[in-house]
């Protein structure tokens, strides 16, 4: 990304003739377990959100630094686990762009987000995502930037394309051994490969009175796989090529508004008993209804996957529903913003997710959250093996 760099100097004298904003933040993160009692979280977190637009050209630098305390304290966490999280540096998203007309190009570290779902990722898969938080926070503050270049222009007046290339693949980043939401056994934590190009490609139009999208990604597997045939099972990152197509669509009809999304993905690692691993298709699909009720607005979804040439060898099931529901509401003319859901998957022995999750803006400089998460099930299930994690986390943000 030496370009981004040089095109960021270039502006940099002409700094005083273009139109400037930024923002700087600082947020305190707190985390509490409440299944047993001990904090999981004491976070301070400096940022910066920074534009800078001279002419056709942008410059943005959005990220954050941050540091926990709470792996300072007894040593509950394991010392992997203290190196992955105890400092980071969080890259939001850091650009060059070149905008005119119809013309939106950028070059540098950002993030995209496909789809018509609410938190779940069937065509939503250009980024990988920091596990850290496991299922409980925002899909977008998962999201980590890639370096990339993205080009987004309008074909027709109904019709835009947005073309993708990612320089060089990056895993899903696993929390380490001992960490408060580690899978079992889960690493390595992550591994890159500035060798391993990505590509993308999305249509997007106004169809039949409904938003259409249109989805292929080439890219290789974000997570790793257990290798169950060795002597002792061990988990790998297999770097097969992957092709995704997919589909979103979404319509309003009075108070109700129609979601839905299909993908398939073609030549997917998955562990196999006897061959560590079979490449296999993938099928997934969504439909998801949002009905709007005075102030409240009610969400459900029901999204699968099927895996087309499964085998009996395989260690994963061919079938796998996932079920959301929530409700949200508004108060104090938007200042107070609650909501509540409910995930669920009923494979491996079952396990559910409840979430109550609360925003505060006391002021233009003031905002506060409260999330409490509660997970229950059986410890076979990817929801349920965290049925001890129960925990609260209060974040406040000030805008300086």
């Amino acid at each position: 990304m030496r370009i981004v760099m040089a095109t960021a100097l270039a502006l940099l004298p002409g700094l005083a003739a273009g139109e400037t904003y930024w923002q700087p933040t600082l947020e305190v993160n707190y985390g509490q377990n409440l299944v047993k009692d001990y904090s999981t979280r004491q976070e301070a977190v400096v940022g910066i959100d920074f534009e800078h637009r001279q002419d056709a050209y942008l410059l943005k630098f959005d990220s954050r630094l941050s540091y926990d305390f709470v792996y300072s304290g007894e040593g509950r966490y394991s010392p992997a686990d203290r190196t992955e999280y105890q400092r980071r540096l969080l890259l939001d998203d850091v650009y060059v762009a070149w905008q005119n007309n119809d013309v939106d190009f950028r070059l540098g570290w950002q993030k995209v987000a496909w789809g018509e779902a609410d938190e779940l990722r069937l065509v939503d898969v250009v980024n990988p995502v920091n596990y850290r938080d496991f299922i409980l926070i925002d899909l977008d503050e998962q999201r980590q930037a890639l370096p990339m270049a993205k080009l987004e222009t309008a074909l027709t007046e109904q019709v835009s394309l947005e073309l993708l290339a990612i320089a060089g693949y990056q895993s899903n980043t696993l929390v380490p051994d001992g960490g408060e939401l580690a899978f079992a056994s889960a690493l390595p934590v992550s591994i890159s490969d500035n060798n391993k190009l990505e590509f993308g490609l999305k249509l997007s139009s106004y169809l039949w009175d409904g938003d259409a999208g249109f989805y292929a990604f080439s890219g290789y597997n974000d997570d790793p796989v257990m290798l169950a045939s060795e002597p002792q099972a061990e988990f790998a990152y297999l770097l097969h090529r992957y092709l995704m197509l997919g589909a979103s669509y979404s319509k309003p009809y009075d108070s109700l508004l129609f979601r839905t999304e299909l993908a398939r993905t073609a030549n997917l690692a998955v562990p196999h008993l006897t061959t560590d691993y079979a490449l296999i298709d993938k099928w997934q699909a969504l439909l998801g209804v949002d009905y709007r009720h005075i102030d409240w607005t009610f969400t459900f979804q029901l999204a699968g996957q099927y895996l087309h040439n499964h085998q009996s060898e395989l260690m994963v099931p061919q079938f796998e529903p996932t079920y959301t529901l929530s409700a949200e509401r508004d108060f104090l003319s938007g200042n107070l913003i609650f909501k509540s859901a409910i995930s669920t998957i009923p494979t491996n022995g079952g396990g559910v997710l409840s979430q109550i999750k609360s925003t505060f803006k006391y002021s233009e400089s003031l905002h506060m959250k409260l999330n409490l998460d509660f997970m229950s099930g059986s410890s076979r299930n990817s929801i349920g093996q965290f049925s001890d994690r129960d925990r609260a986390m209060l974040s406040v943000v000030f805008y300086l």
